[in-house]
């Protein structure tokens, strides 16, 4: 029996618990004493509102998912102490809210992708990967395109790339072009439209005026955002003419070298093409010249993103390596379960307290993944073989569900702590050593999650503080923790100190809402070399530091 549409008003009231949620913290934020504490819990019913918000649009009725979330995020924000634990809490509760509803609506409309699936879908996970910008004082307009403009743009692009790909591949696509800036950039929105434009002009039955404005649409980011627009013109134009797209990735790399413009980022392009798309060899079970091409032009693509200043560039190989998979192979399911995990944990490490500048490397690390070709290498033989074992869909997913929790098994076990949760101890002229005894074990690592405070004049590696275990009361091992390199300032990101600080601070460990902006603490580690049972372990400040410079010790942990 069909079942009838949803109301106007049916639709209108699975949005009233996300508004009620954010009237119940915003309310608790006003009556909190501490001016950090009621930033953070107004700046989390902001995210969780917005998140929520989009998750009521996704998940179909009755979306027991977006009442059951805002009530959490208000119970989190609610029960739980302020601070990193607090936020790591509710992101995480959001992430799994936007999971479920995307597995419910996506199973009922696939393969289809209708504009009311991919719109709020891409809005959610861009609050998600980019929710640091609902933190700015004021949202400006350069901050609603980011939020709000790019992906819609980007799920436009994804429905269109449905018509004759199907919606599952229109998702990897997306996907895997979202975690390369992570989220919706100017150069990865480019890579999608890119895409979407250069499929319209594939289309046999699609009218000369419409082509021609598909091809104007293709090449008129060329003339304002070159570096961006080059790489996904390419990605688009292997869609509608797969002999001419290796020529043009080829004669781009020639020339970028010539010009010698310089690289930006770690060499992460290469190894990104296998370890995003692990399933890619399923493309060949199928093998037509036009797959072979894309793929061929995503793999041309890459060493020219050696010469390109923005991550969001390695959207356009990876979207159009992404379309040449088999949309009926029995690797899809694994492969959009893959993708889908990798997504989630990238807007988990890029939002509040992570807030990791490229999630996408450090999901991979955490699952044990090597940075090497070699690893890239065994990832596609693997892919290949599972994609030619005929699996049943509900196989697929089993199968794949086992690999995502080999890969979860493969994480660091957690270290013993010295230190309570929410205690730091302060090192200064008055107190200037902390030790502690070391609990009966075998020690392999020290790991230190410290920040400086008026540490912004000092130089770069400039020592702080001793490190050392030892043991019956003699130093065994000593190690020294720099500025810039094992710990930084705490107030980096605030304006004034960004603006005027000598000290280059490294990238945070993990983030907290002070007065006005985020605050970072920063993390050592030390391996070893030859693990043994230690008895005490000893951190001192080093003498003849500046006194107004002081060391917080957030956490001190040993790995056995």
């Amino acid at each position: 029996m069909p079942t009838s549409p949803p109301s106007p008003v049916s639709e209108l009231l699975k949005l009233l618990a996300p508004l009620a949620g954010f009237a119940a913290m915003t309310a608790f934020a006003a009556r909190e004493l501490d001016p950090s504490a009621a930033a953070e819990s107004g700046y989390l019913a902001l995210v969780a509102t917005a998140v929520l918000l989009a998750v009521a649009v996704l998940a179909p009725r009755p979306a027991p998912e977006t009442a059951l979330g805002a009530v959490l995020a208000v119970t989190a924000v609610w029960g739980l102490p302020p601070g990193p634990g607090r936020g790591a809490a509710v992101l995480l509760l959001l992430t799994a809210a936007l999971a479920i509803a995307a597995v419910r609506r996506l199973a009922v409309t696939l393969p289809e992708l209708p504009l009311e699936v991919s719109v709020p879908l891409c809005l959610g996970a861009q609050l998600l990967l980019r929710g640091d910008l609902l933190f700015e004082p004021a949202l400006s307009p350069r901050i609603l395109v980011s939020l709000l403009v790019l992906p819609v743009a980007a799920a436009g692009a994804a429905t269109l790339l449905a018509r004759r790909h199907g919606g599952g591949l229109a998702l990897i696509a997306a996907g895997t072009a979202a975690l390369a800036a992570p989220g919706w950039n100017v150069a990865s929105t480019l890579a999608m439209v890119a895409l979407a434009m250069g499929d319209l002009l594939a289309w046999p039955d699609l009218r000369w005026p419409a082509k021609a404005t598909a091809f104007l649409a293709l090449l008129a980011p060329l003339a304002w955002e070159p570096r961006a627009a080059i790489p996904a013109a390419i990605a688009g134009i292997a869609l509608a003419f797969p002999w001419i797209a290796p020529f043009l990735a080829v004669a781009l790399f020639l020339y970028w070298s010539y010009m010698s413009l310089g690289w930006g980022g770690e060499t992460i392009a290469f190894p990104a093409l296998f370890l995003t798309l692990p399933l890619l060899g399923q493309a060949f079970l199928r093998f037509d010249k036009a797959r072979a091409l894309q793929i061929l032009t995503a793999v041309l693509l890459l060493p020219s993103l050696y010469h390109t200043l923005t991550w969001g560039a390695l959207a356009a190989p990876l979207g159009i390596a992404a379309l040449a998979l088999d949309r009926k192979g029995p690797g899809l399911v694994p492969q959009g379960v893959w993708t889908g995990a990798l997504v989630a944990g990238s807007a988990l490490l890029s939002s509040y307290p992570w807030m990791r500048e490229i999630p996408l490397g450090q999901v991979l690390e955490l699952m044990g993944v090597e940075w090497s070709l070699k690893a890239s290498a065994i990832l596609l033989v693997v892919g290949l073989a599972v994609a030619l074992t005929p699996l049943k869909k509900r196989e697929a997913v089993f199968t794949a569900g086992l690999v995502l929790l080999a890969l979860l098994l493969h994480l660091p076990s957690p270290g013993t702590r010295l230190l309570p949760l929410a205690a730091a101890v302060v090192l200064d002229p008055a107190r200037p050593v902390w030790e502690v005894p070391l609990p009966p074990g075998s020690v392999r690592a020290v790991v230190l999650d410290s920040a400086l405070a008026n540490g912004t004049g000092l130089d770069h590696g400039a020592p702080v503080a001793t490190v050392r275990l030892e043991k019956d009361g003699a130093p065994v091992r000593e190690w020294t923790l720099r500025a810039g390199e094992g710990t930084g300032e705490w107030a980096a990101r605030r304006p004034d100190v960004a603006q005027t600080a000598r000290l280059q601070s490294p990238p945070a460990w993990i983030c907290w809402v002070a007065d006005g902006f985020f605050a970072q603490r920063y993390r050592a580690l030390w391996q070893v070399e030859k693990p043994g049972p230690f008895t005490r372990l000893r951190v001192e400040r080093v003498p003849g530091l500046a006194p107004e410079v002081t060391i917080a010790l957030h956490q001190v942990e040993v790995r056995r």
